[in-house]
C-alpha cells in the first residue's frame, strides 16, 4: 500500500520536473533569438577613422616665426 503512494509522488514530482525542464527550454529559446537579433555587426577598425585629438595648448617650437601658422588643425 504504501509504495503505491510513493510512486503516484514520484510521477507527480517528475511530471512537475518535466514541466520545469520545457518551461526553462522554451525561456533559452526566446532569449537566445533576442540577443541574436540584437546583435550587432562586426567592423573592421581600419575601416573606421577616429578623429585626431585636438591640441589646446601650443607645441614649443625653436625656430618660432611670428606671422606662421602653427596649428595642425587647419
Amino acid at each position: 500500500m504504501r509504495s503505491v503512494g510513493i510512486c503516484s509522488h514520484a510521477a507527480l514530482f517528475v511530471q512537475d520536473v518535466k514541466a520545469a525542464v520545457s518551461q526553462l527550454h522554451s525561456r533559452l529559446v526566446q532569449k537566445s533569438g533576442e540577443c541574436i537579433r540584437q546583435r550587432r555587426p562586426l567592423v573592421r577598425k581600419a575601416a573606421v577613422r577616429v578623429a585626431d585629438v585636438k591640441q589646446y595648448n601650443p607645441q614649443f617650437e625653436e625656430e618660432f616665426v611670428a606671422g606662421k601658422d602653427y596649428d595642425p588643425d587647419r
